[in-house]
């Protein structure tokens, strides 16, 4: 049996979820109000509340309203469906278990970043070049005040 999925077709978050793993995009993390798949160089940020659909559409605005500015947002562009697709980046933090505590990688932070609403999140692509990769609060109609972290009891909506 053939399966039927147009991406211009409104569809729930865990369809779209599925339709991902099933073409090779393989789950890399999830947030307070968004799910991430990676595939290649590139990533989808999956909505599953409003929050998420209101910072896929807010990264997207910024990231194009930015362009040839001196913020550098990583590259991105909307599907139909709201989910963002976004060159994939390499985060420039890592874990340290001594501490237990999350460290920046050596100099390699761009001072810019540490000017972000949201702190400097920020990595590095494949070609080198450093980019803002979870920018949504540089957006002042979207600040959420405060960390967002996954809840285990998120209520996910459909797309």
């Amino acid at each position: 049996m053939e399966k039927s999925w147009n991406i211009n077709t409104i569809i729930t978050g865990k369809n779209y979820s599925d339709y991902l793993k099933e073409n090779g995009w393989v789950f890399c993390g999830s947030g307070c109000c968004r799910d991430v798949y990676i595939k290649g160089n590139s990533v989808i940020k999956v909505p599953y509340n409003i929050k998420g659909l209101q910072s896929n559409k807010s990264e997207h605005k910024l990231y194009h309203e930015s362009l040839g500015k001196h913020k550098r947002y990583a590259p991105c562009r909307l599907l139909k469906n709201n989910c963002l697709l976004m060159r994939a980046i390499s985060d420039l933090f890592y874990y340290n278990e001594d501490t237990d505590d999350v460290e920046e990688s050596d100099s390699l932070i761009p001072s810019w970043a540490y000017d972000l609403y949201d702190g400097p999140q920020v990595g590095i692509d494949n070609k080198g070049s450093v980019y803002a990769y979870d920018y949504a609060e540089e957006d002042p109609e979207i600040q959420y005040g405060g960390n967002c972290y996954p809840s285990q009891d998120a209520v996910r909506i459909e797309l």
